[in-house]
């Protein structure tokens, strides 16, 4: 099993809430043509501009979002500051 770190860590530990939410954003309009549905992605500050030791929530600038997905992307980023994998419940 791979052990994800830094900024692949974090990008997995979201991508686990966009697919527990996956009914939302496919009900979402895509915000580029290319895609075919919404994606957690689009609502936070492009990853790939941070690095992981200036990471913090606020940065991510969440937007958009309803409190439920907002309560598991916290929880997801809370994970990925410990250096943890996580699993959305179902």
């Amino acid at each position: 099993m791979t052990k994800y770190t830094g900024i692949e860590l974090l990008k997995r530990n979201l991508e686990q809430v966009d697919a527990k939410f996956i009914s939302f954003f496919e009900k979402e309009q895509p915000r580029w043509p290319s895609e075919q549905r919404d994606y957690l992605r689009n609502h936070y500050k492009n990853l790939d501009q941070l690095s992981p030791a200036a990471i913090s929530w606020d940065k991510l600038k969440m937007e958009r979002l309803p409190d439920d997905i907002l309560q598991e992307a916290r929880a997801a980023f809370a994970a990925f500051e410990r250096g943890e994998e996580y699993q959305a419940p179902e």
